[in-house]
């Protein structure tokens, strides 16, 4: 399995690569590669990975044709980040995204969300699911 990280805070990024390399994901054997928001071509022009969790606050306008093209070429796409805000939120589920996680989360709750999808699931944190009821019940 093939897990792309793309993130701007590279100890973030390595930090959660060594979660999976110590925890549930490590049976699975994942391959975990990391990029910054501006190595974004790069990740789109090798291999595809199976899974790319992806932050999208602060380069939002760059990061949101990435989660289209992906999830338009079978990549699970999975959104972790800090960014709560309705509009953002409601245009990455609409785009197609397999979870939408938060940073404050804990390494359990990541992990276990991150199985979740892995086994053809979706996963949306609690305050995301909120989010997503209000729009609903607006229409």
């Amino acid at each position: 399995m093939n897990i792309a990280i793309v993130d701007d805070q590279t100890h973030f990024r390595e930090g959660l690569k060594h979660i999976f390399s110590l925890n549930l994901l490590k049976s699975l054997s994942p391959s975990v590669s990391t990029f910054s928001s501006y190595e974004i071509e790069t990740l789109k022009k090798g291999p595809k990975p199976d899974f790319v969790l992806l932050d999208v606050t602060y380069k939002y306008q760059r990061t949101f044709p990435l989660i289209s093209y992906f999830v338009n070429n079978n990549v699970s796409v999975v959104v972790f980040t800090n960014e709560v805000s309705k509009e953002v939120v409601m245009d990455c589920i609409r785009a197609g995204v397999k979870g939408y996680l938060l940073k404050s989360m804990n390494t359990k709750e990541i992990l276990s969300a991150l199985a979740i999808i892995i086994n053809g699931g979706t996963y949306l944190h609690h305050f995301i699911s909120g989010i997503l009821i209000d729009e609903y019940n607006k229409t």
